[in-house]
């Protein structure tokens, strides 16, 4: 028996206690729980949208088939169709793809400059101050940009 076989029960053992502890439960433990169920939930629908577009279970999203245009949620179409014909929550399973695509991204992207970052940070002090410096100056931009368009709805409403 490997070392890697010896140690797999106690891993599945530390697993299992942090997401099924005994006794009672937090709130906290709870909600990290909810989490991560709609979170592996969310995952197991993004990867398996294609399969269930091949095995026949819901339609391409891409094609108009011989869907009735902007017809209301039915047993039929869950989540009703567009406009052009489209089956809206075939789409819907498919954008599932597209956002989990956008997460895996921001989260190598944020820990490939977030963490030498920080660590270059934490070592210099200088170069720290300056870090935070521009972090508040990016926190500060959607902030500037909600001004901007609230100073030109306003003005609008003025003139009008």
């Amino acid at each position: 028996m490997s070392s890697i076989d010896s140690h797999a029960p106690n891993l599945i053992a530390g697993v299992r206690s942090i997401l099924w502890p005994r006794g009672r439960i937090s709130i906290s433990r709870r909600l990290m729980q909810i989490g991560a169920l709609i979170t592996l939930m969310f995952t197991a629908i993004a990867l398996l949208t294609p399969l269930l577009t091949q095995m026949g279970l819901i339609q391409n999203p891409n094609e108009l088939l011989s869907n009735p245009i902007h017809e209301p949620p039915s047993s039929h179409h869950w989540f009703g169709t567009t406009r052009q014909g489209y089956d809206v929550f075939s789409r819907t399973l498919f954008g599932a793809q597209a956002a989990l695509k956008v997460v895996i991204l921001a989260t190598a992207l944020s820990v490939v400059i977030g963490v030498p970052l920080g660590l270059l940070g934490g070592y210099l002090r200088g170069v720290g101050r300056s870090h935070f410096a521009i972090r508040d100056g990016c926190d500060l931009h959607p902030a500037r940009f909600v001004a901007v368009d609230h100073a030109g709805i306003c003005r609008r409403a003025w003139l009008v």
